[in-house]
């Protein structure tokens, strides 16, 4: 198997990766089949590759999956696949851009092929069938799989010694020795795809808190590692944080929480965290690592992708399948659909555009984990100054009253402060108002600052820049409060209301 680095022209990969996997197993059946007895047992090591779903063409499709399909006919199809890649013509016809893939998938249609033939042979109950084995730890996958090799052999095994007259025969053989349904995945069964490849996922959520609770952010990233599928561990990372530990192990669906207490994680900096996360990525072989998209993932992930040497995939606001991300660019105005080829994926996540998910119903393991000495050579901890505020988190707050450079001045921000004390909400700015000195900078929303979607968003004396809309756009609902009638905050608002802030605001105040 080629890896992604490989140097040969595709043309090249995608022969010499049929020519081995695939028309060696069929030299090799036609030399041995004869030599079967009644009851034989023949086992075709496919992957999660070979099912139909990872290639796009339908006609193709229909012809893989042709139950009149002859071995000839399978040939045919194999060498025009190489001759397509060799063209530039291949994902054109309807292949992926994986020669690995078009093998395993004659792989997997030739034990279909071979039932047919044997369930008219005089030869009794000789069962043919395509294995799984699973993402297992070999040379092949550079040593990052999650299987070692005696879990990987445990389905081929199975196979091997199904009982007399058995039923199964023909069929797709999940590692868990499961079945597959082969043809579903070719009607595009996403949902039975993704909870098939879902199996063998692991994911490590990396945890954001004050020592006491988990930070909402966390929560929501749990969510979206639920998406993912598979095995879900929480690391807890910090200094007397037993507490946090126990509430993650509340959560329903965690597998297994991780407690890293130490004082080289004081100020939870990323220089200390970063050896410790790939020491557990080593040995326990995660397939993700997700952090929120928050100062603290911001500064973490890229620094464990690049030590991984991997591709960061930040920001993302939707998981499609385990390997399949969106998020926003163009300040939100486009969204962005993409594909990790990276055998560990980097991920923050949005956390607006996931649920939280409750701390209750589960009972995961805490494992302490040794934490050596992470100190860091390159820097030191000294404090950390944080804002205090008794009105709500901006991120997590259900009404957020935001203003602008309309607003003048800080002073004249105690009329947003009063009527954000009368709805419980938190106060936010734009850009503008923090470069103008209006407010700390702790307050900024939009795409430089901090990403909100509460259930009620006001914007007073906002002009609604594109950097301000992508902070914000996502609220349920949104209200403006402007004198400007062409202001562009009009275009996305649900109420809108043109007016003198300096009497609007105070005038609803008073009647809240």
């Amino acid at each position: 198997m080629f890896q992604s680095d490989a140097t040969e022209s595709f043309g090249f990969q995608a022969e010499e990766t049929i020519r081995i996997n695939y028309f060696s197993l069929r030299r090799m059946c036609t030399a041995l089949y004869p030599l079967l007895r009644p009851h034989a047992r023949v086992v075709h090591v496919s992957s999660s590759f070979g099912c139909l779903s990872q290639i796009t063409g339908d006609d193709l499709k229909k012809k893989l999956t042709n139950s009149n399909l002859t071995e000839t006919e399978l040939d045919k199809i194999m060498h025009e696949f190489v001759d397509a890649a060799k063209s530039g013509r291949h994902l054109q016809v309807g292949w992926s851009d994986s020669a690995y893939t078009a093998s395993k998938i004659g792989v997997s249609a030739l034990a279909g092929i071979h039932q047919s033939i044997f369930n008219a042979d005089p030869r009794e109950d000789i069962t043919v069938n395509a294995v799984h084995p699973g993402y297992v730890d070999t040379d092949a996958t550079l040593h990052k799989g999650i299987l070692t090799p005696d879990q990987g052999a445990v389905a081929p095994v199975y196979c091997a010694l199904l009982p007399k007259n058995t039923e199964i025969k023909g069929k797709f053989i999940w590692y868990d020795k499961t079945l597959a349904d082969w043809n579903e995945s070719a009607n595009h069964n996403r949902e039975h795809k993704f909870a098939s490849l879902a199996r063998y996922e692991s994911t490590l959520v990396i945890a954001e808190h004050n020592n006491e609770n988990l930070l909402p952010l966390t929560c929501n990233t749990l969510t979206a590692a639920k998406k993912i599928g598979g095995d879900i561990t929480v690391l807890v990372a910090g200094t007397k944080c037993q507490a946090v530990a126990q509430n993650a192990c509340k959560a329903k669906g965690i597998s297994k929480v991780f407690l890293a207490d130490s004082d080289a994680f004081k100020g939870f900096t990323a220089e200390s965290l970063t050896p410790l996360i790939l020491k557990l990525c080593n040995e326990h072989k995660f397939t993700h690592i997700l952090a929120g998209a928050s100062a603290f993932g911001k500064a973490l992930l890229p620094r464990v992708a690049a030590k991984l040497d991997v591709s960061p995939i930040s920001d993302i606001i939707n998981i499609k399948a385990s390997d399949i991300f969106v998020r926003t660019i163009y300040a939100g105005n486009a969204i962005e659909t993409l594909k990790s080829k990276d055998n560990v994926k980097i991920i923050s996540v949005r956390g607006t555009s996931f649920e939280l998910l409750p701390l209750e119903g589960g009972d995961a393991k805490c494992e302490t984990v040794p934490t050596d000495d992470y100190t860091s050579n390159q820097v030191q901890y000294i404090k950390q100054e944080l804002s205090k505020s008794d009105r709500p988190e901006l991120t997590s707050a259900k009404v957020v009253i935001s203003g602008g450079r309309g607003m003048k001045s800080g002073e004249n921000f105690q009329l947003l402060y009063t009527l954000a004390d009368k709805l419980n909400a938190a106060v936010g700015a734009s850009r503008a108002a923090v470069d103008a000195g209006f407010v700390p900078n702790d307050m900024q929303i939009g795409q430089t600052g901090k990403i909100v979607a509460p259930n009620l968003y006001i914007a007073v004396g906002i002009s609604g820049a594109i950097q301000h809309l992508a902070g914000m756009k996502d609220s349920k609902t949104i209200v403006a409060i402007n004198k400007d009638p062409e202001a562009p905050i009009f275009q996305v608002a649900d109420y809108g209301l043109v007016a003198d802030l300096f009497k609007a605001v105070p005038e609803l105040t008073e009647k809240l």
